[in-house]
């Protein structure tokens, strides 16, 4: 028990002394390079299953390490999360870019992160990173491998997470510049593959509304001798907003009514001026 207590004595005393640090945590949702400015491929190419990135790695927690000057001591650096998600997030959006799709495909894409590091050699204060990707596409149904390449980025700096990122956009600008994948387009549809429906993206018809007394119907009604009827069409009431379009509307209900044989000396047509209350109740 007491050997315990003077280890945890020890333990705290270097602590304090600062001979001791705790690890950089590095956010990887700060590693993702910025978005593209410029236009992706809208034909596609060829659709692809994207399977999970793996890291192969053999210490997955582990980015590197640096030296602090003025204290003893060695500060390592950590990533907060899987670090294969940032891997796997560039290459999903490079290829996309170049216009091969996440979809149902004959095609499966394997991604294997092999590097993740950063840091400084001892007695320096230049940080170093790289980064390094293995893309692998195979046809599903067979596992037959059909393309391989690997993709690297570096970089150097005083920061190791701007250093980190400014790898990653580097092994980015590497991807974007390789398109050998496309080149399996040929192999693609000659395996039987099937490319997406293209769907015609047509503005909708904007249709104008349509009211049965816009089509006044082109017949000989049964006259209506003693049939009456007034029509009423006031565009500027006094005191309220105007009615635009009354008169007119007055007047195709005039027609209407005579298409269905009223006689045009029994409709009493009353609008705006002319619209008094006399002439109203006399109508």
């Amino acid at each position: 028990m007491k050997w315990h207590l003077k280890y945890l004595l020890f333990a705290i005393v270097v602590m304090l002394c600062g001979c001791m640090f705790l690890p950089r945590v590095i956010p990887i949702s700060e590693l993702m390079p910025r978005q593209k400015t410029e236009n992706a491929s809208k034909e596609v190419v060829f659709p692809v299953v994207i399977g999970r990135f793996f890291d192969e790695r053999s210490n997955r927690n582990f980015l590197g390490q640096y030296d602090t000057f003025g204290s003893a001591g060695t500060v390592t650096i950590v990533p907060d999360r899987d670090i294969s998600e940032v891997f796997e997030a560039i290459a999903r959006r490079s290829l996309k870019h170049k216009g091969i799709e996440e979809g149902r495909s004959i095609f499966s894409l394997k991604g294997a992160v092999q590097r993740a590091n950063v840091g400084a050699m001892p007695m320096s204060r230049v940080m170093n990173a790289e980064v390094l990707l293995e893309l692998t596409l195979v046809d599903s149904r067979t596992g037959a491998r059909l393309w391989q390449k690997t993709f690297q980025g570096v970089a150097t700096g005083h920061n190791p997470k701007t250093t980190l990122a400014l790898a990653f956009q580097d092994m980015e600008t590497s991807l974007d510049k390789d398109d050998s994948i496309l080149a399996l387009k040929q192999t693609f549809l000659a395996s039987g593959g099937k490319l997406p429906e293209d769907i015609e993206r047509k503005e909708p018809e904007v249709k104008k509304p349509v009211v049965d007394i816009h089509n006044i119907p082109d017949f000989k009604a049964t006259p209506l001798a003693n049939d009456l009827a007034v029509v009423i069409g006031i565009e500027n009431y006094q005191g309220l907003p105007k009615s635009d379009f009354s008169k007119s509307d007055a007047g195709i209900v005039k027609d209407y009514l005579k298409a269905l044989g009223f006689a045009e000396r029994n409709i009493e047509f009353v609008t705006d001026e002319k619209a008094t209350k006399s002439k109203i109740e006399t109508a």
